[in-house]
């Protein structure tokens, strides 16, 4: 029974870090989105400052 409860838990963590490298990539492909987004507007702004 305690070998199950192992088994169970290596699983669980197994499974936490897929998630948790999921969850990296996920958030980095969302910063460069972002950032990528975000240039024209940080060039216009400094666009429209230097004018």
């Amino acid at each position: 029974m305690e070998g199950l409860g192992l088994c169970k838990r290596a699983a669980m963590i197994a499974n936490a870090d897929k998630s948790r490298a999921q969850a990296k990539t996920k958030a980095l492909f969302l910063t460069q989105e972002m950032h990528r987004l975000h240039r024209p507007l940080r060039e216009q702004v400094r666009s429209y400052k230097s004018s």
